[in-house]
């Protein structure tokens, strides 16, 4: 039987890591993990996977992507919003442009799923602490940049993949400090 082919961007962190460790343990998968390890550590990336250290936003990523791939697992990015009001360029580098160029490497590699990462600060500040995904995205004024960025990188996302037929899952995580 063929192997299914994995990607994983944003391997290094915690929740890329913890999926790349948990999809290992299928035999009827190879993983292979992506990241700039800008945030994440290294040895957060489980044994037994292949690793590519690269940067999503790089313009010549998709000859370093250079393999068949059967699904994508979107974790890469930055999601900090005071990062973002201190550079929103690179911010819209990190969180928009990656995603523009993970987008193409989909469509050349006809990619048959991604599951992309996002924020619930699209959906902005709701005042009954319910959201649903039928709800509309609205701008958070303590996210402004990051959620700019990652709603331009969910827009070019489903519209692309409307087109061609590929599946798009967007999980939105709430992310809070103690």
């Amino acid at each position: 039987m063929v192997k299914k082919n994995i990607l994983i961007t944003g391997v290094a962190g915690f929740i890329g890591s913890n999926i790349a460790n948990y999809l290992k343990k299928n035999k009827q998968l190879k993983i292979i993990g992506v990241d700039n390890l800008s945030t994440g550590f290294r040895k957060n990336i489980p044994r037994g996977i292949k690793f590519i250290k690269a940067d999503l936003s790089d313009s010549k990523i998709n000859k370093k992507l250079n393999f068949k791939c059967d699904y994508i697992f979107h974790f890469a990015g930055q999601s900090s919003a005071e990062k973002s009001f201190e550079n929103p360029l690179l911010d819209i580098k990190n969180n928009t442009l990656s995603t523009i160029n993970l987008i193409e490497f989909s469509i050349k590699k006809k990619v048959k799923k991604i599951i992309l990462a996002s924020s619930m600060s699209v959906y902005g500040d709701n005042k009954t602490g319910f959201f649903s995904e039928k709800d509309k995205s609205r701008i958070a004024s303590s996210a402004l940049f990051p959620t700019i960025a990652l709603n331009i990188g969910d827009n070019f996302l489903v519209l692309d993949l409307i087109f061609l037929l590929t599946t798009l899952t967007i999980l939105r995580f709430l992310l809070f400090f103690l």
